[in-house]
């Protein structure tokens, strides 16, 4: 889920867009590539299970000529 924010202003010869865009609002941590790694000491398969990022804020600033 998404919440982009943005504001657009023109001057003679060029406009400014500068936007906010909050990706994962919901903050969901969904599981990544698993990693498994084979113990040698204990002779076993342990897996270890990454978490994907949170929320993730993207800042943009364009200029258009």
């Amino acid at each position: 889920m998404r919440c982009p924010y943005g504001y657009r202003w023109q001057r003679k010869k060029s406009s400014h867009t500068i936007s906010l865009n909050i990706q994962n609002v919901t903050n969901r941590l969904n599981e990544f590539i698993p990693d498994i790694n084979f113990n040698r000491l204990e002779n076993t398969l342990e897996i270890d299970a990454q978490q994907q990022a949170g929320a993730i804020p993207v800042l943009k600033y364009i200029v258009n000529f």
